[in-house]
């Protein structure tokens, strides 16, 4: 390997570690500089240096976690109709590493995270911060999934 290619590859992240940055940063609920699951997920795909949305249907990342509290409908409108406006459709269970993905809880909750792969999601969760996590039948199943 040549020298310009060792410093090609200094300068540039693998998916795994800009993943592996945002590891245990604390909640927007504990901590006034810490990630909402869908804040969370616009920082990781602008660290991704992908396009994000800064309001859609009325919300941005600083009232999402506001209007999704109150359990609305509106709230999980909104949040399905981000998904349908950004990237393109995957099958949800053909996701891979990088993909958005809502997910929908045995109680019919849904929220924003982001597969990195093996069945695993990774998202701001309120009692945790940004931890990654393996989904199953009891955690939740993926309901919509979008590739930036």
């Amino acid at each position: 390997m040549g020298k310009d290619t060792r410093i090609m590859k200094a300068q540039h992240k693998t998916f795994a570690e800009i993943v592996g940055d945002f590891s245990n940063k604390p909640s927007s609920q504990n901590n006034k500089t810490g990630y909402s699951c869908l804040g969370f997920c616009a920082a990781l795909y602008k660290a991704l240096n992908k396009d994000w949305p800064e309001v859609w249907n009325g919300l941005t990342i600083d009232n999402y976690q506001e209007t999704i509290k109150t359990r609305s409908p509106f709230a999980q409108e909104t949040l399905l109709k981000l998904a349908s406006d950004i990237g393109t459709e995957v099958n949800p269970n053909e996701v891979v590493a990088g993909d958005f993905v809502i997910v929908k809880t045995h109680t019919g909750e849904m929220f924003p995270a982001v597969c990195v792969g093996n069945g695993n999601i990774v998202s701001s969760f309120e009692y945790c911060g940004v931890k990654v996590m393996k989904l199953d039948k009891e955690k939740g199943t993926i309901f919509v999934a979008r590739r930036l």
